[in-house]
């Protein structure tokens, strides 16, 4: 069915192109790898799920309404540095689409039912872990983090193409 709005949320296909993007500029890359908050990998991937799914959700519902977005799209910047930085930093680990998307999908059902209170309090908790890996991340790592969530935030508030 078409449609005179493009689609707005995060694609799967996108998520995990950019996950694929940031595994190999890691491989390649110089230097140690980032450290993440949570100490076992297990553990690292259900956070980087719960933080997914809080940062989609939030970003989805700031470009609900396009004149309120622009208003805050550093706000959404940032928000999607800190996905792509979960999503880059689980690819990095090993964790791979089929189950990062079974992941995702099991955290999103279980946010579903949350306060906006709750939510809140992991979306700040996310940015600010997410900040923390990013910034002990190598150069070319950061680098294609901001660039593909400046492109992102970009695609999703440009008006719909005329057809």
């Amino acid at each position: 069915m078409p449609s005179s709005h493009r689609d707005r949320t995060l694609p799967r296909r996108t998520v995990a192109a950019l996950g694929l993007a940031l595994g190999a500029a890691a491989q390649a890359a110089v230097g140690p790898p980032a450290p993440a908050p949570a100490t076992t990998t297990a553990g690292f991937y259900q956070r980087a799920a719960q933080c997914a799914a809080v940062l989609k959700a939030d970003v989805q519902r700031r470009t609900a309404r396009p004149a309120d977005a622009q208003a805050q799209r550093a706000l959404l910047v940032r928000e999607t540095e800190a996905a792509f930085t979960y999503v880059g930093e689980s690819y990095r680990r090993g964790l791979r689409k089929a189950e990062a998307d079974a992941m995702l999908d099991t955290a999103t059902r279980e946010q579903a039912g949350w306060r906006d209170e709750q939510r809140q309090t992991l979306l700040q908790a996310c940015v600010a872990e997410a900040r923390q890996i990013l910034d002990a991340a190598n150069a070319i790592e950061r680098l294609l983090v901001r660039r593909s969530a400046k492109h992102r935030v970009d695609q999703l508030l440009e008006p719909a193409a005329p057809r």
